[in-house]
């Protein structure tokens, strides 16, 4: 059945694709305005440039940085509808390989196709994946994904068949993999497991074929030895390059070693229980399952180790195969519970990889069911009935996800904290809905725990005074720089407070208040000081470096105006610089063209 790839294909593409439409949401502005104009040159990519603004520094991710770049390339800077269907091609090329990797585990089962395409449709169409398919930059999990998975199908290849092309590509793909997210490590502990546990085929090969195979097996070296040592390398080029383009580390929870054991605990819960059934759902999960839960989910989970310990002693490795897979590839994702990395100590995206394993379990069970007569009808039923109830969740999330109100009013609902109301403030300001975005700031500052939160939310309220009251919005703006004197943003909005004074005051009185407009220039040179890729805060320096120059003209002081002109100039081709295409770039061109004329004019 060589077309039956094309059924968790079509789930996946049916179910995702109003995802397309969607907005940019929580921190997509961010990656696309403001990060990605710092990286002109692929140099850049793998050893990030420093001042980027709001940049995961503890994060080591080139690949997926490319990924946006390539996003930019084909569909212009802050882009929505490319970028969306991206992420969503990206699934669908890791749930090609979750059917193919199905394929090989249960190449010895009678059903096996059938097995195959229930492993790929439970993948495809599992609700705990809207997170990472429908948030272009919760694109992470799928980029890694979408290089694991034909990494570990590529190496099983070579262990079959002996072909060089898949030595060489497996610890390849490995290597793409981890450069898009550290959880692909989990691949030095996946692969050998799949080496060793997947049946290896027998039916249908040539003689030569089942004497190479026989011979890797009494001799493990002939695969184990060349893959091994590739992967090593792959490593050591990964570890390399991270340590040269991370410029930070994690840091300690400080807690006792007791309640981090405890928290880890928790967080495993949470996983095993969302891969099975995922609603309720949450973008910002910020608390853990209590005791009673752990210590059940603990024990079922001890349970089934038992278990596929038992079977696989008697032959049948496909549980032990699956829960590898699952705590494997999660292993990596429950350091987040026990270390300073994310705001929140669990995520639903952190699923997307471990929950293949429960694919490959699925396709196992339905192989099972269809070689009993009597259970294939219950088992396609129950098989229906489980995707079903798992697309009716995802197009539900999937709503969800379309745009940021719909996201946080949801997120706020189950998690009132401070990054939620805080984001929820944001949509509503860019709708103009201006008392309910200052309704959600004044949330959002009470319960934001961190100074960096707050700095956010005062720096958002003064966006919002801006428009009535300057006088309060500059206190929003001050209070915002006390609470992180590193924040760009609230210097350049004072820098903007500054320029309207200054015209409103050219207005009254015929004249630039020079004083002033030098006070205003320092809160730009301040802003570009925290974050040189600020495009803007350089647009708004050479504004207020023009206004300079006719306050000198008006003045009489030539030497002056010429000096004005000239660093309006640099700050305009900075701005030409970091973003040509994008709207400030267009925006600085003809102020730019005006500042060389007049340059041009001046006597010498």
């Amino acid at each position: 059945m060589w077309w039956s790839w094309l059924v968790p294909i079509a789930a996946a593409a049916a179910l995702y694709y109003p995802a397309i439409d969607g907005e940019l949401v929580w921190d997509d502005g961010i990656v696309q305005k403001d990060q990605m104009v710092a990286f002109r040159s692929l140099r850049d990519v793998f050893f990030p440039p420093p001042g980027i603004p709001q940049w995961g520094t503890s994060y080591y991710r080139p690949v997926v940085t490319l990924t946006y770049l390539l996003d930019q390339a084909l569909f212009g800077r802050g882009a929505v509808r490319g970028p969306h269907a991206a992420v969503v091609l990206y699934h669908l090329i890791a749930t090609f390989f979750v059917w193919m990797l199905a394929r090989q585990v249960l190449q010895q089962e009678r059903g096996r196709e059938w097995g195959a395409v229930v492993a790929g449709v439970l993948f495809a169409v599992h609700p705990i994946h809207t997170e990472s398919v429908c948030w272009i930059t919760g694109r992470s999990d799928t980029v890694a994904a979408m290089f694991l998975l034909p990494a570990v199908v590529t190496a099983l290849h070579f262990r079959d068949h002996g072909t060089k092309w898949a030595l060489i590509a497996s610890p390849v793909l490995y290597l793409a993999a981890v450069l898009s997210k550290e959880v692909a490590l989990a691949a030095l502990l996946v692969v050998p497991l799949a080496l060793w546990l997947v049946p290896r085929p027998h039916v249908g090969q040539s003689p030569a074929a089942v004497s190479r195979s026989l011979w890797a097996a009494r001799w493990p070296g002939r695969h184990w030895l060349p893959l091994g040592a590739l992967y090593l390398v792959a490593t050591g080029v990964y570890v390399t390059l991270r340590l040269v383009g991370a410029s930070a580390s994690t840091g300690d929870l400080k807690l006792g070693w007791w309640s981090l054991l405890q928290r880890a605990a928790a967080a495993l819960t949470y996983y095993l229980i969302k891969v099975v059934v995922p609603p309720p759902q949450s973008a910002y999960p910020t608390s853990l399952p209590p005791v009673p839960a752990v210590v059940a989910a603990l024990a079922a989970a001890g349970l089934l180790l038992a278990a596929s310990v038992w079977l696989y002693r008697r032959g049948a490795p496909l549980l032990l195969i699956a829960l590898g897979w699952f705590f494997g590839t999660l292993a990596p994702s429950l350091a987040i519970a026990v270390r300073q990395i994310s705001e929140t100590p669990v995520a639903e995206r952190y699923l997307y990889v471990p929950s293949a394993g429960l694919s490959l379990l699925a396709g196992g069970l339905f192989c099972v069911a269809w070689a009993r007569r009597a259970w294939r009808v219950p088992s396609v039923v129950g098989l229906l009935g489980v995707v079903a109830a798992y697309g009716y969740w995802t197009q539900g999330r999937v709503a969800v996800w379309r745009d940021n109100i719909a996201l946080w009013t949801d997120v706020t609902a189950k998690d009132p904290a401070g990054l939620p109301w805080h984001t929820l403030g944001q949509a509503y300001f860019a709708r103009n809905e201006d008392d309910k975005a200052l309704e959600c700031f004044e949330r959002a500052l009470a319960t934001y725990k961190s100074a960096e939160g707050r700095a956010l939310a005062w720096n958002s309220k003064g966006a919002v005074l801006m428009k009535t009251d300057p006088k309060e919005a500059a206190r929003a703006f001050g209070m915002s720089i006390q609470e992180r004197p590193s924040y760009a943003t609230p210097y350049f909005n004072l820098g903007i407070l500054g320029l309207n004074q200054a015209d409103r005051e050219l207005a009254a009185n015929k004249r630039f208040n020079l004083d002033l407009l030098n006070y205003t220039r320092r809160y730009f040179a301040e802003a570009i000081k925290h974050n040189p890729h600020y495009a803007r805060a350089y647009l708004g320096l050479g504004k207020c470096q023009v206004k300079i120059a006719a306050a000198h003209r008006m003045a009489g002081d030539n030497s002056q105006v010429r000096k004005a002109l000239l660093a309006a100039r640099q700050a305009l081709e900075a701005v030409r610089t970091l973003d040509a295409r994008g709207r400030f770039g267009q925006e600085a061109a003809p102020l730019l063209a005006e500042v060389e004329r007049q340059i041009k004019q001046l006597p010498p």
